[in-house]
């Protein structure tokens, strides 16, 4: 009897038969007392949920919906940068955006929940990003330096505000238009340890979703929170402070609406709520 209880109390992946994280036992939760890996933290005994099956969700709903925004960033982010863009490259780093826009969870502060100061995980994804779409730049295409630091940053943009209507709702406003000192007072000082392996989560999702690895993480194990602030701050000024404010927002937001779209869809699947804003400002819609 007490074996039974046990058994029927123990977390199960829905995921399980799909999972390409399954076989790692350091990093599956299956059939354990909850995910290894977490993607939310339930108030007291709410519903429990994997990140890696967070972004498997994630993934299927950009899948779903990803021909109906990709023209449409494709001829933004074209006329912003006054250059020829390769819709296959820009699938990539869409994608890319999509897979990796909740990879600062993936920090020892956000899993372990023993952080004593408050700080937002998509301002390390958002920094986390931007090098990584810097390389992946670097690589693929013949943009300049100069055209290749504004599409990064406004794709790093797009992970920073993806979770605008949250805290918003919260009453953080400062997240829409931060400041420096935001900045500093949330991530200065501190050394923020990513988990032991965060990259192979990283490049096996990669390696699901795409069929090949991209791998632009690099050998990072922790960030510095100075450096974090001074790069965010150099992105939201680049963004604001640029020669067309209004047409480079409008660039972030044609790629923040798809991801908000594919988190708050996924978040469904778990049993989550979205925020009023988030209802109001249809991100629910596909």
């Amino acid at each position: 009897m007490r074996q039974a209880v046990l058994k029927l109390s123990r977390w199960v992946c829905e995921s399980r038969n799909t999972c390409p994280l399954r076989k790692f036992k350091e990093i599956c939760g299956d059939m354990k007392n909850e995910p290894k890996i977490v993607s939310y933290h339930p108030v007291r005994e709410g519903i429990r949920e994997c990140y890696i099956r967070h972004v498997m969700l994630c993934w299927d709903e950009w899948k779903t919906i990803s021909s109906r925004y990709l023209p449409s960033i494709h001829r933004i982010l074209e006329k912003v940068l006054h250059v020829d863009i390769d819709l296959n490259l820009l699938r990539e780093l869409c994608g890319i955006a999509v897979l990796h826009h909740d990879v600062g969870k993936l920090c020892l502060d956000y899993q372990s929940r023993n952080g004593k100061r408050f700080y937002r995980h998509e301002m390390l994804s958002s920094y986390l990003l931007h090098d990584y779409i810097m390389s992946m730049l670097s690589d693929a295409s013949s943009l300049d330096d100069q055209r290749a630091e504004l599409l990064s940053s406004i794709i790093s943009s797009a992970i920073y505000l993806h979770h605008e209507g949250l805290q918003i709702s919260h009453k953080y406003y400062e997240i829409r238009a931060p400041t420096y000192g935001y900045l500093l007072n949330l991530l200065a000082g501190r050394e923020f340890h990513m988990i032991k392996g965060w990259r192979l989560i990283s490049t096996e999702l990669e390696r699901w979703a795409f069929n090949k690895k991209f791998n632009y993480f690099g050998d990072i194990t922790s960030i510095n929170g100075y450096e974090a602030a001074n790069l965010l701050g150099s992105i939201i000024t680049l963004i604001d402070g640029g020669f067309d404010p209004l047409l480079l927002r409008l660039a972030v937001a044609s790629i923040l609406q798809p991801i908000m779209i594919s988190d708050n869809l996924a978040s469904l699947k778990r049993g989550g709520i979205p925020s009023r804003l988030s209802r109001f400002l249809g991100v629910m819609e596909k």
